[in-house]
């Protein structure tokens, strides 16, 4: 499943290699603002590969009766943020979906062989060469949609919980419900650690590779031709999304559980 996207890596770097001589800025803005990008992807893949068991343990646990709404308040948030969560993957699968066979068409019509600057090796047709970058580049669009919208979903299974939660501590009655209520916030608490693990390297890979993309991407316009320009502004499109959806769900958990820490230190003060 690697070796694909490996060696497509590997044939960005050794253009860069080949050109050495005469190395252009958009020589290198080329290879720097796609490939660090197929890179990340397969360190997601491994990222979700390694932590595959946890992640079962959270949907799983999600989904038992405990952690279900319980009232017509709690279901209409649950339904509110599961909306919000369809929206990020819908927008993020559309793109990605669109991005690649856009500018695959494009480079056809310019009558370019090459979809992404790379080293072709000997006796390989450029046919299927072409063929391979086009397969292999959607493959790894769809990856990084797949942990991104795994990551979010997960996020916001746990702002539905704390949401779920404070919809309860305004319903308390007596001591026995804020017990559960504070077993509950430690339920919560358990899966926010394991989420922070599980998305903290991709998160980091994806700041690091905005910065790169965002930094390339001004040389690029600059040099490239006006029908090039949908495919960066649809790239680029992405990776705001991709960024935005992590910070703003990141956020949010963090506002929520704050809200619900000093609610429910309240009530223990109080009893």
């Amino acid at each position: 499943m690697l070796f694909f996207p490996a060696v497509l890596n590997i044939t960005g770097f050794w253009y860069l290699y080949d050109k050495r001589k005469d190395l252009t800025v958009e020589d290198i803005s080329s290879v720097i603002f796609i490939y660090p990008t197929c890179l990340i992807n397969m360190i997601m893949m491994v990222v979700i590969y390694v932590h595959i068991d946890m992640i079962h343990f959270i949907q799983s646990e999600m989904q038992a009766e405990r952690f279900q709404p319980k009232t017509s308040a709690q279901l209409a948030d649950a339904k509110k943020w599961k909306r919000t969560a369809r929206l990020f993957q819908k927008v993020l699968f559309i793109n990605n979906s669109f991005c690649v066979p856009t500018i695959a068409v494009l480079r056809l019509l310019k009558g370019e062989k090459l979809l992404l600057a790379a080293h072709v090796f000997p006796g390989v047709n450029w046919k299927t060469f072409y063929i391979y970058q086009v397969v292999t580049c959607a493959a790894s669009c769809m990856t990084c949609s797949t942990y991104v919208t795994l990551v979010t979903s997960l996020l916001i299974e746990i702002i539905i919980q704390l949401c779920l939660l404070e919809r309860s501590l305004q319903a308390m009655e007596d001591d026995m419900d804020l017990k559960y209520c504070v077993q509950w916030h430690l339920d919560i608490l358990v899966f926010v650690k394991k989420v922070q693990r599980f998305c903290g390297v991709g998160v980091s890979a994806v700041f690091i590779c905005g910065i790169f993309n965002i930094c390339t991407s001004l040389a690029l316009t600059l040099t490239a031709e006006v029908s090039d320009l949908p495919f960066f502004l649809l790239y680029l499109g992405a990776m705001v999304s991709i960024i935005y959806s992590h910070c703003w769900c990141g956020s949010e958990v963090t506002h929520q559980r704050q809200d619900i820490q000093c609610n429910i230190q309240l009530e223990m003060d109080q009893c």
